[in-house]
């Protein structure tokens, strides 16, 4: 196992990523633009389109979750702060999944051997996965 050492003399902030929602705009173009032209699937293109526009619009609206790395630990909005003095080891895993990314988690032990896992896949640090 790599073990890397973080620099805690300035924090690490991982915001939410905005990449996901641009991906079900251009797919709800591309079903608008196939259910206009194709007879046969016009109806299913035109629904499917909306539908996507809907999901990509609140992906877009959703709030921006951030992510702190620093000095006193680790801070989630749903975790709230899990201190370095409780911690005993942290270290990232990757599960293929069906999707076209694997889901990446970042799992923290704490020294009571209670297991905390945090999805990183919807976190991004300088506009970058």
């Amino acid at each position: 196992m790599k073990k890397y050492q973080f620099d805690l003399s300035h924090p690490y902030l991982l915001h939410r990523s905005k990449e996901t929602p641009y991906f079900f705009f251009f797919a709800a173009f591309v079903s608008f633009a196939v259910g206009l032209t194709s007879r046969d699937i016009s109806l299913f293109g035109i629904v499917l389109s909306l539908t996507l526009m809907v999901v990509g619009i609140n992906k877009l609206k959703r709030k921006d979750k951030i992510m702190r790395i620093d000095k006193q630990g680790i801070t989630t909005e749903e975790k709230g702060t899990i201190h370095w003095n409780r911690i005993k080891r942290c270290f990232y895993i990757s599960f293929p999944t069906t999707q076209w990314q694997p889901k990446s988690f970042l799992e923290i032990v704490l020294k009571n051997d209670e297991h905390i896992s945090i999805l990183l896949n919807e976190y991004s640090c300088n506009g970058r996965k």
